[in-house]
């Protein structure tokens, strides 16, 4: 493997460093996004007996967007 070397840095080390600048980058408004999208994702993808009926238009107002 010859990249597996990588000056020493191990996966989990530049995986937090990864997270941390990209972190330093967007706010909280975007991983909320992110994670509304992928909630949305996984109820229309998997049986709804896994996911109860979200009312996202109704978490939205709670937030005040």
């Amino acid at each position: 493997m010859a990249g597996s070397q990588n000056n020493n840095m191990s996966r989990d080390t530049a995986g937090r460093r990864s997270d941390v600048a990209r972190s330093q980058n967007h706010d909280k408004d975007f991983y909320q996004e992110i994670g509304r999208r992928g909630s949305r994702a996984a109820t229309d993808r998997y049986d709804s007996e896994l996911f109860p009926e979200m009312d996202f238009e109704d978490e939205e107002s709670r937030r005040g967007d």
